[in-house]
């Protein structure tokens, strides 16, 4: 079974970025450890001046982990 989000922490949009009319879509990769938090953290698709934000609230981020033979 896939790893399940639980909750989730939005990302702020900062002022900066909002100010020189910054916009895009940041994608980030997460490695989800056994008690299910994010424990690795990098970015695949950069959008400077949004890449902080992203990643800030994607390590907030809680999920159920994955199960592998009925274990995390």
């Amino acid at each position: 079974r896939p790893p399940e989000k639980i909750s989730e922490v939005p990302a702020a949009y900062p002022d900066e970025a909002r100010q020189e009319r910054i916009e895009g879509k940041v994608i980030l990769e997460a490695v989800i450890d056994t008690a299910g938090e994010v424990a690795d953290l990098k970015v695949l698709r950069s959008v400077p001046g949004l890449d902080q934000s992203a990643m800030d609230a994607v390590c907030c981020w809680k999920y159920r982990p994955a199960l592998a033979s009925g274990k995390p």
